[in-house]
């Protein structure tokens, strides 16, 4: 499964968000970065040891798409 990534404007920034997995941790985190800058704008993250057991799938797009909403929310 690839990881959610997309560009857009907000806020009159050029902004990439991205998810990362964290195995380890059982957790992914949708990171926000100013692409001019490359400073952090914010990130969002969701945890649950489900995501750890064998053979279990989690499709992170929705809650990606809810994520982006937000930061656009709150940024725009």
């Amino acid at each position: 499964m690839a990881l959610p990534v997309l560009n857009f404007d907000c806020g009159g920034k050029q902004i990439e968000a991205f998810t990362l997995e964290d195995k380890a941790s059982k957790s992914y985190e949708i990171l926000f970065i100013d692409k001019e800058t490359q400073k952090s704008l914010g990130s969002y993250s969701v945890q649950n040891p489900k995501f750890a057991e064998k053979g279990n799938t989690y499709d992170v797009t929705s809650y990606f798409d809810f994520v982006v909403s937000d930061f656009k929310k709150i940024n725009g």
